[in-house]
């Protein structure tokens, strides 16, 4: 992953000499969740009943450049965590 972001820079500062368009954008999101949980003994019946509220947060950013006339460059970072 490491790797391929490095290589995407270098071709972006390489393809700089020439006439080239980028493109940065991104969206970022932030959703409420409630879980419901219920735990149970060895004959099956219920011990507890609780709820689980967290928040899920997604952050997403797409480049694009285009180089030239028929080469361009595309790829997304994203990252998703509770």
């Amino acid at each position: 992953m490491k790797k391929n972001i490095l290589i995407g820079i270098l071709l972006l500062l390489v393809a700089n000499l020439f006439a080239m368009e980028v493109k940065i954008s991104g969206d970022s999101r932030v959703r409420p969740r409630y879980d419901l949980k219920q735990t149970f003994d060895n004959d099956g019946e219920l011990l507890k009943k609780y709820g689980d509220l967290y928040y899920h947060y997604r952050i997403r950013l797409n480049f694009s450049a285009s180089i030239g006339k028929e080469y361009f460059l595309k790829f997304q970072l994203g990252h998703n965590s509770p």
